[in-house]
């Protein structure tokens, strides 16, 4: 499933009486198609407003879509200014999802681009250069067998932040933060700004990969009251992560960190929602690989696209349907709560 059947599937679902707004992303597709994310808004109360983001890293747009689809249905049938607000935001790495690449055309990863202030450093990354650059599978076995003494020298949680917090140092390199903000948050940064200005702002923003095979992690960003994170735990009966967990580590610069920016008076919600799909060595492994043979030539080959869809869009049936169930059934929590 590729993402022009993504997009079309996606255009035809879009109900007449959503407002429909979108940005062409300046460079294109595999097959020369033009590429664009989408906006589409449900008018409801302006003073409160419930968003859901897909695609901030391309290879994970694929469910997002199909959650968002069935959203369209639903949404289709609810009208009312006594409702909040909606916006989906479709595709939001939609060059990334195109070429089946986490990172967008400058191989900058969205979820780490969101950083202000002077450019993030972070020495500890470089220690894992060539473990993450390695340039085959047997390559990358024999670097990682080198350094998994590190994880009882320094504790798991050290050594995933090394690997993935977000560096500047590398553009070559997976979990590059940019050295400025990337097209894809400018433009999203500039819809908000023009379409909203919110009292209550809730974002839930759909990623796969992370976490256990059809498992559900709702992540707080570290800004995150402890009032809200109990609202949050008694909506969802579970209990939310907090990035300095076991298996999960804070990262520069995320998505969620353009939000209390814009909107410095609104009491914001923000949830990264991830849905494990494969265990971290083969996710790891993949997000490697990929980048290692599109650094060396940029094609549609089979022997890069394979392992990632494999990693963040698993063919199971099972695992599509139970996850396009469960983000419906917590988007629409959200939406009766707000």
């Amino acid at each position: 499933m590729f993402i022009s059947e993504i997009q079309n599937s996606f255009e035809q679902s879009l109900p007449a009486h959503a407002r429909v707004s979108d940005w062409i992303h300046p460079e294109r597709g595999p097959d020369g198609r033009e590429l664009r994310t989408y906006a589409v808004r449900f008018d409801g109360d302006p003073k409160r407003v419930l968003i859901s983001i897909s695609g901030t890293h391309g290879a994970e747009a694929f469910i997002g879509s199909l959650i968002q689809q069935r959203l369209l249905e639903r949404l289709s049938k609810r009208q009312g200014a006594r409702l909040p607000t909606v916006i989906l935001i479709h595709n939001l790495n939609c060059f990334g999802s195109a070429w089946i690449r986490r990172g967008n055309h400058q191989n900058i990863d969205l979820n780490r681009n969101s950083w202000s202030g002077p450019v993030p450093e972070h020495p500890a990354f470089e220690r894992y250069v060539s473990l993450l650059g390695s340039k085959g599978a047997l390559e990358f076995g024999a670097r990682l067998a080198l350094q998994l003494p590190d994880i009882p020298r320094f504790g798991l949680g050290p050594v995933l932040e090394a690997v993935a917090r977000g560096q500047s140092a590398h553009p070559e390199s997976p979990f590059y933060c940019g050295r400025e903000r990337s097209f894809e948050i400018r433009s999203l940064q500039n819809y908000l700004k023009s379409e909203i200005n919110p009292d209550h702002l809730q974002v839930l923003d759909i990623h796969t990969g992370l976490g256990s095979y059809m498992q559900e992690s709702l992540i707080a960003e570290p800004d995150l009251t402890l009032e809200q994170a109990q609202e949050f735990e008694s909506l969802f009966a579970t209990k939310l992560i907090d990035t300095r967990s076991p298996g999960y580590y804070p990262t520069t610069g995320t998505l969620g960190q353009i939000f209390p920016e814009t909107f410095p008076q609104t009491k914001i919600g923000y949830l990264t929602q991830e849905f494990g799909t494969r265990n971290f060595l083969t996710v790891l492994k993949a997000l490697v690989l990929e980048n290692s043979s599109w650094q060396k030539q940029k094609s549609m080959d089979s022997q890069r696209i394979d392992p990632m869809l494999h990693a963040f869009f698993p063919a199971e049936k099972d695992w599509r349907d139970q996850i396009t169930q469960v983000g419906v059934q917590r988007f629409f929590a959200l939406h009766d709560s707000i």
